[in-house]
């Protein structure tokens, strides 16, 4: 959620001086999102949760993707881009479920979870790794190999080593917190859609972003590998 945040305030701050507009445009737009955000999270989503309850699976999943697509719109309107929008309405969506305290069950147990679950994995994930897979250049990945190199070493130390530490200073041991480093090593989602929206917003070009995505196989196939083999080895002992 920081990393979409950080590149999204980025994105729409280099967005608005390329197009010639104020800043302070732009910090009004976002202060008129954060009051629909309210509005959403207050009056309509409750609304059309409670109205599609007990619909079926089609008008559940549906009523989600259409509160996810009106965020994502306004946002993009107000120029944040569609990103914010997208992930706070996924989280307002979230929230709604979990917090009922009357009806308070895990979001597996909420028929438009697993519906919206069912349908994004079944159909928008895999287009999107298709579409991502079109815009990678195998050939700037050969000939950026060694920034390829560079990127997976920081991505691997980062995650690996600053998970660990985080565990340490938390009163665990060393070696648990290895093990827990390379377990959350993996980065085939949130990194590639912010290397994504990079491309598209025009502040990397195609030769970074190949590297980027390159970075993101390498740890995805790597750190289950590494995991296993961890874990293997503290069972013999």
């Amino acid at each position: 959620v920081y990393e979409l945040g950080i590149i999204t305030v980025a994105v729409s701050f280099i967005t608005a001086v390329a197009a010639g507009e104020a800043l302070l445009a732009v910090l009004f737009n976002a202060l008129v999102f954060v009051l629909v955000i309210f509005l959403f999270r207050l009056l309509v989503i409750p609304f059309i949760l409670r109205f599609i309850e007990h619909g079926t699976e089609v008008s559940l999943a549906m009523s989600g993707i259409i509160i996810t697509l009106l965020l994502a719109s306004l946002s993009s309107v107000l120029g944040l881009g569609s990103l914010i929008g997208a992930l706070v309405a996924g989280m307002l969506v979230r929230q709604t479920l979990l917090g009922d305290v009357k009806h308070h069950r895990p979001w597996e147990a909420h028929r438009i979870s697993s519906a919206i679950h069912t349908i994004a994995f079944g159909f928008f994930v895999p287009l999107f790794f298709v579409h991502v897979g079109l815009l990678t250049d195998l050939t700037a990945v050969l000939d950026n190999w060694a920034l390829g190199f560079v990127l997976v070493v920081i991505a691997v130390f980062g995650t690996v080593v600053g998970s660990a530490a985080g565990y340490v200073w938390q009163g665990g041991k060393w070696k648990e917190g290895w093990l827990l480093g390379w377990a959350l090593n993996a980065k085939g989602d949130t990194e590639i859609v912010i290397a994504t929206l990079a491309l598209n917003s025009g502040i990397i070009g195609k030769e970074i972003f190949s590297s980027l995505i390159f970075m993101a196989v390498v740890s995805t196939m790597v750190s289950p590998l590494v995991f296993r083999g961890l874990l293997k080895r503290r069972r013999i002992r």
